[in-house]
């Protein structure tokens, strides 16, 4: 008897990698402020690129692909001293082009990735939404924080 109700949550592909990459965005002393997931053709979860410019990064979030990403952000809290903070996210992102069943596994499949990156602030996912940029995710992030 062949059991269809199971599913095949995907596999991290290369986790060595993805953990130099996530130390390094968590470091200090690098300029490196985030990393970013994909889906190969095989269904595994491949480390896809690393980097500090935040306009290439989010160029990346288009309607027709699933990512995961581990981001690093530094912003100053304004009050009556200007304090330097930093919050680390965790984000899945799926285009509104994406098949629903592939849309359904994002959130499964995002348990895979908790293996490796541990330690956040925050954790998000996204859909849908345009003109996505370090702002936006900031704001999330502090509507997140007050719920």
């Amino acid at each position: 008897m062949e059991f269809t109700g199971f599913r095949k949550i995907a596999i991290l592909d290369d986790q060595e990698a993805v953990t130099i990459a996530y130390k390094d965005v968590r470091d200090d002393h690098t300029d490196t402020k985030w990393l970013l997931l994909k889906y190969s053709a095989e269904n595994k979860i491949v480390l896809h690129w690393t980097g500090s410019d935040c306009g290439k990064f989010f160029a990346k979030f288009t309607d027709k692909v699933r990512l995961f990403a581990f981001i690093r952000l530094d912003f100053e809290e304004k009050g009556p001293e200007t304090i330097k903070r930093t919050k680390f996210v965790l984000l899945s992102w799926i285009g509104q082009d994406v098949a629903n069943e592939k849309r359904q596994r994002v959130h499964g499949d995002r348990e895979c990735i908790k293996s490796v990156i541990k330690d956040y602030d925050c954790e998000l996912c996204l859909y849908e939404e345009t003109g996505i940029d370090e702002k936006l995710i900031l704001q999330k992030v502090e509507e997140a924080e007050t719920k």
